[in-house]
């Protein structure tokens, strides 16, 4: 979850030597997730973060304009678009959340 720009810059280590142990340990996503795996990166630009720093949730407007734009036109493909990226996102806030230690 912690990948973003950083992968780049890891790539780059491994090539001048001996790969870093988080670039050997990074995840393998399944050809047919990508595109949700994408869709939800894009979709966090979106989100709120609160006085702490702490990330909301990201905005159902945001989710509908993302899925209008993307061609999830259909009803059901619609909901299943929006359940597994709330679902991805309460993790992610989850996952922050629990690193940052502030979980009151």
């Amino acid at each position: 979850m912690q990948w973003g720009a950083q992968e780049e810059f890891l790539r780059g280590l491994a090539e001048s030597g001996k790969p870093p142990k988080a670039l050997t340990r990074q995840p393998t996503i399944d050809e047919s997730l990508r595109l949700l795996w994408s869709a939800f990166w894009e979709l966090t630009g979106d989100r709120p973060y609160g006085a702490l720093g702490l990330p909301g949730a990201i905005p159902f407007t945001a989710i509908d304009r993302y899925a209008a734009r993307y061609g999830f036109d259909d009803r059901d493909d619609f909901a299943r678009f929006h359940r597994l990226i709330r679902r991805m996102d309460a993790s992610f806030v989850a996952h922050i959340i629990e690193k940052t230690g502030d979980g009151n």
